[in-house]
């Protein structure tokens, strides 16, 4: 038996190049038997070194698919952003030993991007302060969840909770910017407040004294909702749908309860953690103000993504209301109408993925492994389960790339974030 050696990329035998539009390529490729074994023989060895199952005939197939799209890349000195698609008329689904491997891909590659155009980009970096009050107001907040309960009367009143659901709408456009239930609390002190990620400033007077269920003002002094943010005039509705009022709980009954010994020990922990959010917060409005900058840069998306992008939200739709009545025509209709509705913020997402993924190239950001393993980990203490249970399943589910270029466009965007930053 001949010992199989190493692949060897340059017996890839690639024909037929076609471009059918700009960045937009399909080609034929053909593995020789020899390399075919050779191929194998290195996938049983990574996964078994790895201590990772051996790849199934259909998932060696598609990891000699991606290698082939890499090696013409490589050769036509091109980038990748996404995973080319396969035409199954020319190619075996699945891998056989010793068998002459042939397939036709097709998808978008890219000329090397220039970086020059980051010059053009400015991201201001804010200095993060905590100020007494917001201390002060947490502190407060954290009485009135250790409270003890008291029967609830109409008007409301500062440590009131109120369970319910928020509108935003903009009266411009007469649109809901914003829409959810969950828990708002009137502050023992301050004049802020929060309902999920919707922070009201300067609106306690809308809720102090009001006796009804329904609260309707009109402010734009919300954030961080780029969509409110945005907006010239803004009315809120707050509907009540239940309400807590509770007998505050003493500083003592906090310390105990946090298990700490001096109001200043908590007064530094509740400083912290305010001023961890307030970064986090920061960081995330950041990459917003980048990734808004970036799409004015990037290169347009081909026709096959724009269509896949389509036919994927179309299966999505009709799942969703696979058990409705619907017929296939109020179905279509529906599916065409949340498309018109979706497809501008969906095309700028999967338009700013693309760049991201190209500009990853040029930045020479990788995925190192142990960042993937670290998310895996994360995610999979999240759900309960143990992480390489969890990798299985993306593995099995065909979602590990996936999650591969989230990891990888966090690094990206930290990278180009470092490369942009000005002061304030």
């Amino acid at each position: 038996m001949i010992e199989p050696k190493e692949f060897c990329h340059d017996e890839i035998v690639i024909s037929d190049v076609h471009t059918s539009e700009q960045n937009l390529y399909r080609f034929k490729a053909s593995v020789p038997a020899k390399q075919v074994d050779n191929f194998l023989f290195s996938i049983v060895q990574a996964a078994k070194s790895n201590s990772h199952e051996i790849p199934a005939p259909e998932e060696a197939a598609k990891l000699l698919m991606s290698l082939i799209w890499e090696e013409f890349a490589y050769r036509s000195d091109l980038r990748m952003a996404s995973k080319p698609t396969v035409d199954f008329s020319v190619c075996n689904p699945h891998l056989k030993a010793s068998t002459e491997f042939s397939v036709c891909l097709e998808g978008p590659l890219y000329p090397p991007c220039s970086l020059e155009f980051l010059e053009q980009i400015h991201v201001p970096v804010q200095e993060v302060t905590v100020d007494d009050y917001l201390v002060e107001q947490e502190i407060g907040n954290q009485k009135v969840l250790l409270g003890a309960d008291i029967p609830f009367e109409y008007p409301i009143q500062r440590g009131d909770t109120l369970q319910g659901e928020l509108v935003v709408l903009d009266l411009q456009t007469n649109k809901e910017v914003f829409k959810n239930t969950g828990s708002l609390m009137i502050p023992l002190s301050g004049d802020h407040f929060a309902f999920d990620s919707v922070i009201f400033e300067n609106c306690i007077s809308f809720f102090l004294g009001r006796g009804e269920e329904k609260i309707v003002g009109e402010t734009n002094s919300f954030r961080p909702l780029p969509e409110i943010l945005d907006a010239k005039s803004i009315q809120f509705v707050f509907t009540t749908s239940s309400a807590r009022r509770c007998e505050p709980a003493s500083n003592e009954t906090i310390l105990k309860h946090y298990q700490m010994t001096s109001d200043s020990e908590l007064w530094s922990s509740i400083q912290n953690a305010i001023e961890n959010r307030l970064r986090d917060r920061n960081q995330r409005l950041r990459e917003s103000s980048l990734c808004d900058q970036l799409l004015k840069f990037a290169p347009p998306l081909t026709s096959r993504d724009k269509s896949i992008l389509r036919h994927d939200f179309e299966l999505k739709i009709q799942s969703q209301h696979a058990d409705s009545n619907l017929t296939d025509n109020e179905l279509g209709d529906l599916v065409e109408k949340s498309w018109n509705e979706s497809a501008e913020n969906l095309l700028n997402q999967a338009l700013l993925n693309n760049f991201i993924s190209l500009l990853g190239n040029e930045l020479d950001v990788g995925v190192r492994e142990e960042d993937l393993l670290q998310e895996i980990r994360l995610r999979a203490s999240a759900q309960g389960v143990r992480p390489e249970k969890l990798r299985k399943t993306l593995v099995e589910s065909d979602q590990l790339d996936e999650l591969q270029s989230v990891v990888s466009h966090r690094a990206v965007l930290k990278e180009l974030l470092r490369r942009t930053t000005s002061d304030k």
